[in-house]
């Protein structure tokens, strides 16, 4: 440091390393260059550790689980006071359900029934135990849902489809055979019920017997008694009378309607005769045709054998319409007459 004098003004210079605005900086760029070396190491160990680990892959799936209510649910218990059965829709929406088969999948039993099965194919890289599965597998709930969304990883990605195909095989397995292990139960169950109903049955059946004896009431669903023997034999005949009825009315109405859109309809009977003029007009005009094509309209006039053949066409044309109007009326009228035969029948059944 020196010391100047001028005047009474005292200056003092320094130099720039005792500097304190110089020797904050160069700490400050020391530090920054450890930060960045530092930041630079740890990037470049991360990188090359996450590179060196192994790919880990995943393949999904998703299933959907439903379950009816049981038959069990809806058997009651017999007892003398009736009972009202109400049936049941199938669960929908059920979390606790979902959450059942979520543990199912991943249980023990299921997981090591899997390990063996892969044992025995050729996919040494699925191989392994039910521990080692268990770290591969994942079963998730998808939301408010009856679905499980299934995850299955590894470092092999060729073999993660047949690893969750293979599971959830294992699993359906599993449910189907306790549905036929619960319907077996059911079945045994309901033939311990009709078992147990059969004896009551008969006991009530018999006091239904004394009690008609005692009374001198006639069964009605035999033919003991005549009166409610001819009454079914009315009801059903009145039934058959009604379909009639119903069947004659539809087919005069659709007699009719062909009538106003001017489109007759032919009775079996009269379609042959129909079909005869329809052909011999068609033969007179493919001649009249032919002549058209060779001679003139004047000498068509005055040629006697074309004058009679377009008569004769005309003639048969007359033929043709008539007929076609006879049969629908005659048609009509069968259709009338069926059709108040029927409702006649109705009505005197219903007097009987």
């Amino acid at each position: 440091m020196h010391k100047l004098e001028s005047g009474s003004i005292r200056t003092y210079s320094m130099d720039a390393e005792t500097d304190p605005a110089q020797i904050t900086v160069g700490r400050n760029r020391r530090r920054l260059g450890i930060f960045l070396g530092t930041l630079l190491l740890s990037s470049l160990v991360g990188l090359a550790y996450t590179f060196i680990r192994p790919a880990i892959y995943q393949s999904t799936a998703t299933l959907l689980v439903t379950l009816a209510e049981p038959a069990t649910a809806r058997i009651q218990a017999t007892t003398d006071a009736p009972t009202m059965v109400t049936e049941r829709s199938p669960r929908q929406n059920d979390p606790y359900y979902v959450a059942t088969q979520r543990q199912v999948l991943t249980s023990q039993e299921i997981l090591t029934q899997l390990s063996e099965r892969l044992s025995g194919k050729d996919t040494p890289e699925l191989a392994g135990s039910a521990n080692d599965l268990r770290d591969k597998l994942e079963a998730a709930p998808v939301g408010d849902t009856n679905m499980i969304e299934l995850h299955a990883r590894g470092s092999q990605p060729e073999g993660l489809p047949l690893l969750l195909n293979t599971w959830i095989e294992i699993y359906l397995t599993a449910q189907r055979n306790a549905e036929r292990s619960a319907a077996a139960s059911t079945v045994t169950i309901l033939q311990q019920q009709v078992q147990e109903l059969k004896p009551r049955i008969a006991a009530k059946r018999q006091q239904l017997d004394q009690f008609r004896q005692r009374h001198d009431i006639v069964s009605t669903e035999n033919l003991e008694n005549p009166a409610p023997a001819q009454l079914k034999g009315l009801q059903e005949a009145l039934s058959k009378a009604r379909e009639r009825e119903i069947t004659a009315k539809g087919q005069l109405a659709a007699l009719k309607e062909t009538t106003l859109q001017r489109n007759p309809v032919l009775r079996n009977q009269d379609q042959a005769r129909v079909d005869a003029l329809q052909s011999r007009a068609d033969n007179l005009r493919e001649q009249l045709r032919q002549f058209s094509d060779k001679f003139t309209p004047k000498y068509m006039a005055l040629d006697p054998d074309i004058v009679s053949m377009t008569q004769n066409l005309e003639k048969l044309e007359r033929q043709i319409v008539d007929a076609r109007q006879q049969s629908q009326k005659q048609a009509v009228a069968e259709a009338e007459q069926e059709f108040f035969s029927a409702r006649q029948t109705v009505t005197d059944l219903q007097q009987q």
